[in-house]
């Protein structure tokens, strides 16, 4: 059996869905806050031929640069290499990252808020190139890939729609890397001198709603995991570990984004409770199967999201820098961008359970 046939590529709509997806991102990431913008008159496009500074800035900063644009080459390339030479994908998926990264630095001309800059459109450029290169050998990278595709047809049902909600659940929990999110909830974190996470609350009644938005927003997410994943895969489990596994990860990007009075605001005696009741509902919930599994999750993603936006707080950017130990311009995106999707999330979410339809298990 040939590698291609144990490894099937993957559909190019699916793939193309995917990369004009995450060029919405970067399209966002890179105008925030789309205005106030310059008139057309003083656009002025020099910065194409300035010298290079002599000082490049940050590492971080740059590297972000990079990683940034390495999905824009490697999907780019995985929808070329079906119709050009391995070589001429790689070229044009180089390319088509160059061509987004140049948009954006000259869109930026006139942002008063955005820098543009030769240096971003070179790394930026670098970082589509280096994600497009693996397909200069495309049945090494397939051969390669061959374990994780084993991985997926162990855990998520067959077919496009099942890794479209996998990607949807990738992106929730990309959220939590920003610690000024409230675990399980909206909005932002404002009071640098708030209580630790295990005070009481002054108000038992925004207690108690944060306690139900969380709850419902936990539960929400086990049962649409539980939509995703093979029958023989026990959902519970899953769905409590992807809670806790997040959790982990939102702790300790705290760690190292947020001052330390304010690492552990994110996550507050409410959130807690809400966490634990909706492991217990996930319990109580376990035998449900089906259609009914995938309405529930909507239900639930739709009143955890509306319920936790009424206990949600929210801030520029000028405010909330006060809490992070660090001031990048790329950390000034991600906070946006994070915060954006976190937002609409809910709503994609529901939109895929509306929308899909698992496959019967033969």
């Amino acid at each position: 059996m040939t590698v291609q046939a144990s490894a099937p590529r993957r559909s190019a709509a699916f793939l193309a869905t995917l990369l004009l997806a995450y060029g919405a991102l970067v399209v966002y990431a890179s105008l925030a806050p789309f205005g106030p913008w310059l008139p057309w008159a003083e656009f002025d496009a020099a910065f194409l031929r300035a010298p290079l500074p002599r000082h490049l800035g940050s590492t971080v900063d740059l590297l972000l640069n990079v990683l940034a644009y390495l999905p824009v080459g490697m999907l780019g390339a995985a929808i070329a290499v079906r119709a050009l030479p391995s070589g001429g994908a790689v070229a044009l998926a180089t390319l088509v990252g160059a061509l987004l990264s140049l948009a954006m630095e000259l869109l930026q001309v006139l942002l008063p808020p955005r820098i543009a800059s030769n240096l971003d459109l070179l790394t930026n450029s670098l970082g589509a190139c280096l994600g497009a290169l693996p397909w200069l050998w495309p049945a090494r990278l397939r051969r390669l890939l061959l374990p994780l595709e084993r991985v997926r047809d162990r855990l998520l049902r067959p077919g496009a729609g099942a890794e479209c909600g996998a990607s949807l659940l990738l992106l929730w929990g990309a959220c939590q890397l920003n610690p000024a999110i409230p675990f399980l909830g909206a909005g932002v974190l404002l009071d640098p001198d708030r209580e630790p996470w295990y005070a009481a609350s002054a108000d038992p009644d925004l207690w108690a709603l944060h306690a139900c938005a969380a709850a419902l927003n936990a539960s929400g997410l086990g049962l649409l995991l539980a939509c995703l994943l093979q029958p023989r895969v026990q959902p519970l489990l899953a769905g409590m570990l992807t809670l806790v596994t997040l959790l982990g990860i939102k702790a300790t990007a705290a760690e190292f984004l947020l001052k330390p009075l304010v690492a552990g605001a994110w996550f507050d005696s409410a959130t807690l409770a809400g966490l634990a009741a909706g492991c217990l509902a996930l319990v109580a919930l376990r035998s449900l199967r089906g259609a009914m599994r995938s309405r529930l999750a909507a239900a639930c993603l739709l009143a955890g999201g509306l319920l936790a936006k009424l206990d949600s707080h929210y801030a520029s950017w000028f405010v909330l820098r006060g809490l992070f130990g660090l001031n990048m311009v790329q950390l000034r995106n991600f906070a946006g961008l994070t915060e954006w999707i976190n937002e609409i999330w809910p709503l994609l979410a529901l939109l895929f359970l509306v929308v899909w339809r698992p496959p019967r298990p033969v």
